[in-house]
């Protein structure tokens, strides 16, 4: 820039005690076109009086030398001892080499001899206004060094911090938060506080960090306050709302920055600037964060706001992957133990069928503890297959597999089926189970079995948490058009810090190596999962342990007509075994075929069996059965083909074809469906399954009809 670029005025402080001289130097500048405000004065100490107290009113000191009292060498000397550092420009009407040389190494920044004539006329204005330029680009070139170097020092903290950060969040919660409060420290704040929410929006205990004790003992009283008054302030209010900083680069009234019950504390620390930035994760606000300068020094501006948002931006990811790092520890740590009780709930029920094998095996066993040994294996074998189809279930509920089969179903069926189920469990506790429906008919647009299961689960549920000699409640209500279920018992009850997660993956109410209710913990999250999916809602409550428990579900109405069943129910209805039926149990496994077909047989049933798709083909016409049992996962022809190879035929289009399977998923069943299966059941069949499906059979197959000839007279 030249010298002719100078646009503002040109604020000159002129120590000049001749007049005439005064009069010289005015004149100078009128005639140039460098713009000028200047002061006059007569003396150097009048002249030092001025500086000391407004040197910033000025941007360039003219002084001659030959003043009376001091000169104006003495002046700048002075002028350096209080580290004034305008620019200083010399006069004088001697022309003193010496002179000029001793000012010149004293660091003024130019010398004028007065007795040049006309030439120093024309020259002063020119001559001053490079002094200025150059001192002005100086300054404005040092500003940006400082002002790159401040940039590289904020990058590299920034570099720094987020490493930090990132180390930080594997930490455990509280050691993160407190690291990420320690981070400004003191580089960009003399104290900083990090004042969080929770996921509920509630607040958290609040972290603050001060650069020097006595400072800290005040922010550890300002948090307990916070914490306990659960308020942040107008400030953090504002910020939280608006996701943007705020800033206040000059606090006149610290007394309201904090809220109720902290003016004391806030004046003590002496707050004298502050930015109060939020922490955003993905238009989430976790919190703020506070930066404080307390010394009065420092202050923070407008263009510190988007370094302040940048550590903010850093501290929320960092909470947030502390976050996610301790929910995934604790998943891990429920999976393990989640997986140690499985194993425990798996060797269990095998060590007595074990036994009863063995006792089962000697020839000399006694037939009373032969007929023990047998009920024991069938309650354990019972276990072990609610806890693989739970298991199954699980794994479909997560893979997102299960497809509801809708239908329009009573009320009085689902209580009907899940009553069943739990009922030998109940017995063996004698609780005492109090059922209540409503008074009219209830229909359900769902699928039937997977309520059943939601209902069955819960009631089990109480009944293993319930001591033996217990009470059980199941009432049914219609309310706003949904059906309320609620199930209530005396038990155990459950922790109120456990209530808010009884429905989560692998949550327990108690883990107790010396356990004794057994369960791993996914029944629960079943019923929330598969009542989520009919459009209802679960809920759980309870006062606390040893007070019982209430779980209640909603779920929508189809329809409700005339009077059904109140009053207690539950009582379990043997079914009646069916005669008369040929069946053909095709299964490649010869122990599966030899069994099943014993039990038929039992029920006094015509069984013959084949181990091979193309054998039961070859002999089932021989046999002429009934019904067929037919296995799908079959070397050869798997069982999709045989079955579509007797639809067929003629001879077996009308006969009941079962599936009885290990392939349990919802594709498997409608791959059965469409193969020419007529009902597909789930390894390990409960005998009752296949007695149900054999005794619908038996009242639909057409009975013979004899005919009468009547006779005229």
């Amino acid at each position: 820039m030249s010298v002719t670029d100078v646009t503002n005025p040109i604020r000159i402080l002129l120590v000049e005690d001749n007049p005439h001289d005064r009069r010289v130097f005015h004149r100078a500048f009128r005639k140039s076109e460098i713009p000028t405000e200047i002061t006059d004065c007569k003396r150097a100490e009048e002249a030092l009086d001025r500086l000391v107290v407004e040197s910033d009113q000025y941007d360039l000191v003219v002084s001659d030398h030959g003043l009376p009292g001091n000169s104006g060498l003495d002046l700048y000397r002075q002028l350096r001892e209080q580290q004034i550092g305008l620019p200083f420009v010399l006069l004088t009407g001697v022309g003193n080499e010496l002179l000029a040389v001793e000012a010149l190494k004293l660091g003024v920044h130019d010398y004028l001899p007065k007795n040049a004539g006309q030439a120093y006329v024309e020259q002063l204005p020119t001559s001053i206004a490079r002094v200025y330029q150059v001192h002005h680009d100086r300054i404005q070139k040092a500003t940006i060094e400082a002002e790159l170097e401040q940039r590289d020092a904020k990058e590299q903290f920034l570099s720094e911090a987020t490493a930090t950060a990132l180390l930080a969040a594997m930490d455990d919660y509280e050691t993160t938060v407190a690291k990420l409060a320690q981070l400004p420290i003191p580089f960009f704040a003399d104290w900083s506080l990090l004042d969080l929410l929770n996921q509920n929006g509630t607040d958290s205990p609040t972290v603050a960090v001060h650069a020097d004790r006595e400072g800290q003992a005040l922010l550890d009283r300002l948090t307990e306050v916070i914490g306990t008054n659960h308020e942040a302030g107008e400030i953090a209010a504002e910020v939280i709302h608006s996701a943007k900083p705020r800033l206040i680069s000059n606090i006149i009234d610290p007394g309201d920055l904090f809220g109720e019950g902290t003016s004391g504390i806030i004046e003590a620390l002496n707050p004298q600037s502050l930015i109060c930035t939020p922490l955003v994760v993905q238009d989430r606000v976790l919190g703020v964060l506070w930066l404080v300068y307390s010394d009065s020094h420092r202050r923070f501006h407008e263009k510190d706001l988007a370094f302040a948002e940048r550590i903010g931006q850093r501290a929320a990811i960092a909470i947030e992957n502390a976050r996610v790092y301790a929910a995934v520890r604790e998943t891990d740590r429920r999976k393990d133990e989640f997986l140690a009780m499985l194993a425990h709930e798996l060797r269990n029920p095998l060590a007595p069928v074990r036994s009863g094998l063995a006792i089962l095996k000697d020839d000399n066993a006694d037939p009373i503890l032969a007929g023990k040994a047998i009920a024991t294996m069938e309650r354990q074998v019972e276990h072990m297959v609610r806890l693989v189809d739970d298991l199954l279930d699980l794994s479909r509920v997560m893979r997102g597999k299960i497809t509801l089969h809708r239908k329009r179903v009573s009320l009085d069926s689902i209580i009907e089926r899940a009553l069943e189920l739990v009922q030998p469990l109940i017995e063996s506790r004698q609780h005492e189970l109090v059922v209540n429906l409503p008074p009219a008919k209830v229909s359900l647009d769902v699928d039937e079995a997977r309520i059943t299961q939601i209902l069955a689960n819960l009631l089990t549920n109480s009944a293993k948490y319930t001591d033996p000699g217990g009470h059980i409640w199941l009432q049914c209500d219609v309310e706003n058009d949904e059906l309320a279920m609620r199930v209530r018992d005396d038990g155990i009850g459950i922790d109120l810090k456990m209530l808010p997660h009884v429905f989560g993956l692998f949550q327990q109410v108690e883990s107790s190596l010396d356990r004794s209710h057994g369960g791993l913990g996914i029944g629960l999250t079943l019923v929330r999962t598969l009542t989520e999916m009919h459009d209802g809602t679960v809920s759980a409550h309870s006062d606390g342990l040893g007070r019982g428990s209430e779980f209640m579900v909603r779920l929508p109405i189809a329809e409700v007509t005339q009077q059904s069943k109140s009053g207690r129910t539950g009582e379990t209805q043997s079914g009646q075994k069916n005669t008369g039926l040929r069946i053909f149990v095709v299964d490649d496994n010869v122990d599966a075929a030899d069994m099943l077909s014993a039990l038929l047989q039992l029920d006094g049933h015509q069984v013959a069996t084949a181990n091979d798709g193309r054998v039961a083909l070859q002999t089932a016409g021989d046999f002429g059965p009934d019904v067929i049992v037919l296995d799908i996962g079959m070397p050869g022809m798997n069982g999709y083909e045989v079955a579509q190879e007797f639809r067929r035929r003629g001879q077996f289009r009308q006969t009941l074809i079962i599936a009885v399977t290990g392939f349990g998923q919802d594709m498997d069943r409608q791959r059965a469906l469409d193969a020419g299966f007529d009902h597909h059941l789930v390894k390990p069949v409960a005998p009752h399954e296949i007695r149900e499906v054999l005794a619908e059979h038996g009242e639909n197959k057409p009975t013979p009809t004899t005919a009468t000839n009547s006779s005229s007279d």
